[in-house]
This record gives C-alpha cells, sequence and structure tokens, in this order.
C-alpha cells in the first residue's frame, strides 16, 4: 500500500516512522522484538550509501557493501511512487517478496529504495537492549560480526598500563578503546561486547540522525562522542528532548594498594579528566542550544549508565548544573517524572498555579520536590488530577486547615478567602485518605487509593482494620476505588458510608486480602436513603464484602456489573449457621440447598444481627454477575428472574453443591420479568435465563433436571 497509493503513503509514514524505533523497541535483550527492531534498522541502512554505513554496522545489520547499489534520486520528504504498469508489477512483485520469512538484504534494498522512511523519524533514543541485541539474541551474533569485518586488530591490547580493545582495521582505532576498571574479575568477552556495543550505538545513532538534523526532536548523544554533536549544535532548531549516555567505562572501581603503580594512577587521572571533559561538552552543548534556540529545550537528562557490569553514575552536582542551564517553566500544567528534577532546581521560580496534573509513580521524585519546597502542594491551585505513592504523613493537612479557613465566619473576622482547589481525580498508595477526602470532597469525581499493610497502624492482635467512610461527604464522587495489598489488613466500611455520596456515582471497588473472619467484627452498613441511578459497577472483596447490605440492590436499577467475593471459603459450621440469613438450609450430608424463605417477608428483617436476602431484586440492566465462596454457594437462582440482561454469571470457589429441580422453582408470588414463567409437567414454574451465554459454577446436576438445565433455565449457553 505505501508503494502504490501516495494518499496512503503520505497520511501514513510520517505518524508510523516519526518514533518507529520506540514502536519496536524491545523490553530487554532477550525479547523476541529485537529480530523487528533488526529488520526496521535494517530497511533504513539499506538506503545509505554503502561508504557512509561503513564495516561495523554493515556486519552487525547484515547490510551489504558496494553490492548493491542504493537509489540515489531519493529526496528528503518525497517517495518514488510507480508512474506505469510496469512500475505497478515491479512493486506488487517486492511487496510479495517482503511478506516472505527468507528476506534477504538484496530484497530489502531494491523493494524499500522507492520510499524514503529515513526522512519521517523524529526520535533517535537508542536503549540498550537495542543496542546490545547480537550478542543476546540467536539473531545477532557477535562472530557474525568479527568475521565479517576480518577484524585482525580485535585483539587485548595495553594502553598507558590499562586494558584495552580495539576494532577494525586501524580506521576506527582511536575511536573504540576503552579501560575497564582496574583489578576487574570481568570475562573479556564482556568486555568485548562491552566495546561493540558501545561503538555500534555511536555510529548508528550519528548516522541516522545526520541525515536530517533540523527535523531531530528527540535524540540520545553518547558522551564519548559529544564533541562531534557540539559541531552541529545550530542545525538542531527543533530538539526538544536531550538524554546524554555515558556509554565509557571510565569510572574506577575496586583499586587496591596492589593494584596502583605510576602507570594506573596516570589512566585513573586521564580517565577523570576524560569524564570532566565529556560533562563541560555536555553542559556547553545545551547553554548554546538554548542561547539559540530559546524555550525549544524541555527535557535534558544524563542518567545513570548500566551498560557495563559496574554501574556509571552522573553526580548531583552535575545534574544540577545541567538543569540549571534551563530556564524556570513557563505556564507549567504537569508535573512528571520527565520534569520533575528541573522543576526542583527552579521550584521558587516558578509559577505552580497552572498545574493540573501531577503523576509521579516513584516516591523519591516526589521527596526530591518537597524537600525543595515543602509548599508544593498548597502553590498547586488548580490542581485536579494526582497520581503518586506514599507521601510522608500529614503532607496534606493543609488542605484540611484551607477548608476550614474558608467555612470560618466568627463575629470578630469576616471569613477568610482563600481559592477552592478543585481536585477531581485522585489515585496514589496512600494512607493520608481522610485528609484528602476532607480537603478536595467538595470537588473529587475520581479515588483510586492502594493501601500497602506495612504502612497501616497496627491496631491489635494478629490483624488490622483500616476503617474509612466516616464524615465522607463526597457530592460529586463518580469512581470510588479503595484497595489493600496485604492478607493481614481488611477494609471496614463506615455504615453510613452511602449517605455521603452524590447520585453520579458510577462505580465502587473496595477490595482486601484478609481472611474470612467471623462477621460479629463488622457491622453491616446502611443502604443509601435514595436511588443510585448511575452506578454501572459494585466491587466488594473481604471485609466490605462481609458488611454488604442486600437491601442495596434495590436502589441499584442501572447496575451492570455486580462481583461480591470473600478470601477464602468459611467453615462448614458458620456457612450452616449464615444459612437463615440467606433464605436457604444447607444440607450438608446431601450437598442441596433448600429455600426458606418465605414470600411477603420483609427484606430489612434481620436474623441475629443480619439482613434477610430475598433475592428477589429487579436489575434490568445487569449483565455480569460473580460470586464467590459463601455468597456463591447459598445463590439463589430465582434471582434471575430479575435480570433480563444477564449474559455471564459466574459461582466460584464454595462448598460442593447438588442442584435440584427445587433450585429452579419460582415463589408463587415472584413475578417473574426475564420471561414468561415456564411450568415443567405441571409442576411450579422454573426460572429461565435465555440472555445468559456464559456459565461457570463447579456444581453437580442431578438426572432429572439435566433436560431442563439445558432446555428451559439456560437455553443459549455458548460457554
Amino acid at each position: 500500500m505505501l508503494r502504490v497509493n501516495r494518499f496512503f503513503y503520505e497520511a501514513t509514514v510520517p505518524c508510523v516512522y516519526e518514533d518507529g524505533l520506540g514502536l519496536l523497541q524491545p523490553r530487554n535483550q532477550h525479547s523476541s522484538g529485537n529480530r523487528k527492531l533488526e529488520q526496521l534498522l535494517q530497511t533504513l541502512l539499506c538506503q545509505l550509501p554503502p561508504e557512509d554505513v561503513g564495516p561495523l554496522l554493515s556486519a552487525a545489520y547484515d547490510v551489504p557493501l558496494g553490492s548493491v547499489k542504493t537509489a540515489t534520486d531519493l529526496k528528503t520528504g518525497s517517495t518514488i511512487m510507480p508512474s506505469d504498469k510496469g512500475q505497478l508489477k515491479d512493486a506488487k512483485q517486492d511487496s510479495a517478496q517482503l511478506g516472505q520469512e527468507d528476506r534477504t538484504p538484496a530484497t530489502l534494498v531494491t523493494a524499500m529504495q522507492r520510499i524514503d522512511y529515513l526522512s519521517h523519524v523524529r526520535v533517535f533514543y537508542f536503549e540498550q537492549a537495542l543496542i546490545k541485541p547480537f550478542y543476546r539474541n540467536e539473531d545477532f551474533d557477535y562472530q557474525r560480526i568479527r568475521y565479517n569485518m576480518s577484524l585482525t586488530n580485535l585483539a587485548f591490547k595495553t594502553r598507558n598500563g590499562w586494558p584495552a580493545y580495539t576494532l577494525g582495521d586501524g580506521a576506527y582505532d582511536d575511536k573504540l578503546v576503552f579501560p575497564p576498571c582496574i583489578g576487574s574479575r570481568d570475562s573479556v568477552s564482556t568486555l568485548r561486547y562491552g566495546a561493540v556495543s558501545m561503538a555500534i550505538r555511536r555510529q548508528l545513532t550519528w548516522l541516522l540522525c545526520s541525515r536530517s538534523f533540523e527535523k531531530v526532536r528527540t535524540l540520545a548523544i553518547p558522551l564519548s562522542d559529544v564533541d562531534q554533536y557540539l559541531s552541529k549544535v545550530e542545525r538542531f532548531q527543533r530538539l526538544s528532548s536531550i538524554t546524554f549516555i555515558m556509554d565509557e567505562y571510565l569510572d574506577v572501581h575496586n583499586m587496591t594498594l596492589a593494584s596502583v603503580t605510576a602507570e594506573t594512577a596516570k589512566a585513573s587521572a586521564d580517565c577523570r579528566d576524560r569524564r570532566n571533559q565529556q560533562f563541560r561538552s555536555m553542559l556547553l552543548f545545551v547553554q548554546r542550544h538554548g542561547q539559540l534556540f530559546p524555550n525549544v529545550l524541555q527535557y535534558v537528562d544524563c542518567p545513570d549508565s548500566w551498560a557495563w557490569p559496574s554501574p556509571t553514575r552522573c553526580p548531583k552536582v552535575t545534574q544540577d548544573k545541567l538543569q540549571n542551564v534551563l530556564p524556570p517553566f513557563a505556564n507549567l500544567t504537569s508535573v512528571h517524572e520527565m520534569n520533575y528534577y528541573r522543576l526542583s532546581t527552579k521550584i521558587k521560580l516558578t509559577d505552580l498555579g497552572s498545574v493540573t496534573s501531577v503523576v509521579l509513580a516513584d516516591n523519591l521524585h516526589l521527596e526530591t520536590l518537597l524537600a525543595a519546597d515543602p509548599t508544593f502542594w498548597s502553590r498547586c491551585r488548580g490542581l485536579k488530577m494526582i497520581f503518586i505513592h506514599s507521601p510522608k504523613p500529614g503532607c496534606f493537612r493543609w488542605a484540611v486547615e484551607q477548608k476550614v479557613a474558608r467555612t470560618r465566619d466568627t463575629m470578630s473576622a469576616p471569613p477568610a478567602r482563600v481559592s477552592t482547589v478543585n481536585m477531581r481525580s485522585f489515585s496514589m498508595h496512600v494512607d493520608e485518605l481522610n485528609d484528602i477526602v476532607e480537603g478536595f470532597g467538595d470537588t473529587l469525581s475520581n479515588l483510586k487509593v492502594v493501601l500497602d499493610h506495612r504502612n497501616l497502624e497496627r491496631r491489635g492482635g494478629m490483624d488490622y482494620d483500616f476503617q474509612f467512610g466516616r464524615g465522607w461527604t463526597l457530592p460529586k464522587m463518580q469512581s470510588l476505588n479503595i484497595t489493600v495489598v496485604g492478607f493481614l489488613t481488611q477494609l471496614v466500611m463506615d455504615r453510613d458510608l452511602f449517605s455521603g455520596l452524590g447520585k453520579d456515582i458510577n462505580s465502587l471497588c473496595f477490595i482486601d486480602e484478609s481472611h474470612h473472619l467471623p462477621l460479629e467484627r463488622y457491622k453491616i452498613y446502611q443502604p443509601p436513603a435514595e436511588a443510585l441511578p448511575n452506578l454501572e459497577g459494585l466491587t466488594l472483596r473481604g471485609g466490605t464484602a462481609s458488611q454488604f447490605h442486600p437491601g442495596t440492590l434495590h436502589f441499584t436499577p442501572n447496575l451492570k456489573t455486580l462481583r461480591l467475593y470473600m478470601n477464602d471459603l468459611a467453615p462448614l459450621n458458620h456457612i450452616q449457621g449464615l444459612s437463615r440469613q440467606y433464605g436457604v438450609t444447607y444440607n450438608a450430608k446431601k450437598a442441596t440447598l433448600h429455600s426458606t424463605f418465605e414470600s411477603g417477608s420483609d427484606p430489612s428483617t434481620t436474623i441475629h444481627g443480619q439482613v434477610l436476602w430475598t433475592w428477589d431484586w429487579y436489575l434490568p440492566k445487569l449483565h455480569t454477575l460473580s460470586l464467590k465462596d459463601e455468597f456463591a454457594l447459598m445463590f439463589q437462582f430465582r434471582m434471575l428472574a430479575g435480570c433480563p440482561s444477564l449474559v455471564s454469571l459466574i459461582l466460584t470457589n464454595c462448598f460442593h453443591r447438588v442442584l435440584t429441580l427445587q433450585d429452579f422453582e419460582l415463589l408463587p408470588s415472584s413475578t417473574c420479568r426475564t420471561s414468561d414463567p415456564v411450568d415443567h409437567e405441571g409442576q411450579a414454574p422454573l426460572v429461565s435465563a435465555p440472555s445468559v451465554k456464559k456459565l461457570v459454577m463447579p456444581w453437580v446436576l442431578s438426572d432429572e433436571i439435566r433436560k431442563v438445565f439445558n432446555e428451559v433455565v439456560f437455553p443459549n449457553l455458548t460457554h
């Protein structure tokens, strides 16, 4: 399509190849994506003159040198489209060849030379996995590189008393020398691979980005080659993101007195001087770019390198200097991992009033900002969304204090005028929950919290209780999600939580991994006082599931998904004690349930403090019902009469149960809402659920109901 349709080409290629290298970026050097990445780089290199590619890249990516001519009439930003039937036929043949698994380099060149893909690439950032696949992946064989290049000079040599490697036939000797650490026990092969990797990164980055300096937006510059980029800084007019890679192994580790000689000491000093010179050139590049193109460069970093056996770290002093070269942010709207460090160096000079989102998954990033300015949060007056991990206790207390200040009205002073932070979305791993709800509750619409039991205060015994919801007022809340990680901690919902939720609530999800505990520890929460017309999803697992009030389902007419789980099945004697609450009796010997529900029973009736389950809710939009443990065991199929849209029914992780005909009978006074009641040979009408397509349950069907089960109750099951 790209070779025969100009319109498709013009709309597609710029989007796909802008960050084409990133789209195929393998997660690690063992990833199968390396093969696709090799093919892409092979395609790009085949479009360049062979003399520019050089022997190392030719060997690494199997690109022929001199044997195949590269198209000379390719122009930047253009493509050669077939103008007659002959060319169209050739293009179709090329397409067929490219679809085969065995694609030779010659085929790649002749097929791909019609389209100048490289002119559309804007991001040149090579991950370590991209550069070093040839010795981790069978598609890139180090021996192939060695033999293809005839590397007679690949040897373990000595320079200034240090071991070093050289590659090539003399043309690369000065560029590809590196000193490993003094006294290193690293294998010769590991260091040799590192040298080849460093050379490929340097040559590949420069060769590809040098075809269009003016169009590059994101670039990873190897520090070993930074001076070459510095000489072309005036051409990087669109460069907005730079990452400097410490690719050389210049850090000195494991030095012992026995290894210190005059030669090694001088070599060590030479390495430090070379690294310092690289840092100076790095800073100079950023300074000159800022002078030539003000406010174009938005991100600069020199991260620690893990390319070698020992990590290479960039000193904090150098990092600070690098960030200080950039000007303060203007109209900053989002704080994230790509700009937090730059912000921390100029946080006092930056206006935070326009910040609407803070997304910092690493807690150390947030601590860096708060160390630079403890008032960071209170200065972000336009915040609408936060995603963070555990901050320090009390860091949101300011929101509570300011809310009190806004509502204070005494005889001695007028109300304090403090602007409101209209927080809408909060996602975090933190236990500062009450301060957040109290401070931002009036505007919050999305709250997601993940709690780690190790951070929660121990209440006594072997278990933890995390109580939430007391006094909460969330009139605009749409999605409320609270999860506890750790099997020792249980969520305990305040019995009046629903009274503080507005009608906009759409999704409720409360999950903990605690073991089953006696119900006496819980207080059943009160159902909402009025309908929740927008609630579509309700998921309760663990402690909050034990608190579930079945009367809630009378107030959720638009519920689409209901999930009720415990984390393990309660003992049998406990199950038998609960059976009356669910309107059944459980015969453990026969593994059968017998309904004890009396028609006309008051759904608010309590038995030993527990609310009676009537199983007669009308949920016309319920699509998925998933019950586990005691909820699944006690399930009454008559509930299906009020679920005309149910598609998926999942009942798992419960005691053995044998289904009989009585399990599918409707009560005499029940109103079947799914379809007309089905009479079976003069017996009581049976429930029918023709909408159910998926059914999962571990139970046994008695012989008498197999036909009824398949033809009457669930006639349309697919799986």
